[in-house]
């Protein structure tokens, strides 16, 4: 095939046009994967409030039990413990956001990285395919200068 490139002297052109098309399909790409990143990025959220407010209720209903428990006893509820627990409840759910952002900013850096390399990738063949063009552009040259110089 390159060959016949060579001979028939037409080599692939990459229009104005073209670049703009293919940095718009790159754009949109872009716009895509950021709208399911936020999207992610959401329903993570969703879950570590539905933890926090699944972790209140059940503090809170344990509480009423205590409180049940007491008002059938005839003794007073232990507030101190109640808030014992509820803080001890806090700083678990608030260890586990922390962890949970760890996490999110790690796959943030790997996809960040990740995204580099293919665009470097993509620039190194997008070189090679013009140095390729290039050169066959040259070689017609060449070869016309040698059949002009022949038939003189």
């Amino acid at each position: 095939m390159k060959e016949a490139e060579l001979l028939s002297g037409v080599s692939e052109d990459v229009t104005e046009r073209d670049q703009l098309l293919d940095e718009l399909v790159e754009l949109i790409d872009d716009a895509k994967q950021e709208q399911e990143c936020k999207k992610q990025q959401e329903q993570k959220k969703r879950e570590r409030d539905e933890a926090a407010s699944l972790v209140a209720r059940r503090v809170e209903m344990e509480r009423l039990e205590q409180s049940s428990a007491a008002d059938e006893d005839g003794s007073p509820p232990k507030k101190h413990v109640r808030l014992a627990q509820l803080t001890m409840a806090m700083v678990e759910m608030k260890e586990r956001d922390i962890a949970a952002r760890k996490e999110e900013r790690a796959e943030e850096r790997l996809d960040r990285a990740r995204e580099g390399a293919e665009d470097r990738l993509e620039q190194a063949r997008l070189r090679a395919e013009e140095n390729e063009r290039m050169v066959k552009l040259l070689d017609v040259f060449t070869q016309r200068m040698m059949a002009a110089m022949h038939s003189k």
